[in-house]
């Protein structure tokens, strides 16, 4: 059954996580947008500006394999993981939207980045 909380904007702004061109990724970021994570042994903390420096410089690299995992919203708040299976590393990013008058915001994304080598765990705790 689809939660009917998963609207077309919401999958609409995943969508263009998942793409990757960056031309509409500015629109998808909240004013106070934040990236933070692990990659090469690095804790990175990145505004918005920063953010979207990486991000295009990362697009000038062959595309990567990306697809959504899973998403959970409720009212105005929303989660999703975004996967991205390149030639030697796996990255995982979890984003939190919020929806606003304006649609769906990106305000967080927390990655870590890991050698394809390194085995992946998946775990979910169920809540009670």
């Amino acid at each position: 059954m689809k939660d009917i909380d998963i609207d077309c904007d919401l999958t609409a702004t995943l969508d263009v996580w998942k793409d990757a061109r960056t031309e509409r990724l500015e629109e998808t970021l909240h004013r106070d947008f934040c990236a933070m994570g692990m990659e090469a042994g690095l804790y990175i903390h990145a505004d918005k500006e920063t953010y979207l420096r990486f991000a295009r410089q990362m697009a000038t690299q062959p595309p990567t394999g990306s697809e959504i995992d899973w998403i959970e919203a409720k009212g105005r708040v929303a989660a999703a993981c975004l996967r991205e299976n390149g030639p030697e590393t796996r990255r995982t990013t979890i984003l939190s939207l919020m929806r606003s008058d304006i649609g769906w915001r990106v305000v967080t994304a927390t990655f870590s980045v890991e050698e394809r080598a390194t085995p992946t765990v998946a775990h979910r705790v169920p809540l009670q």
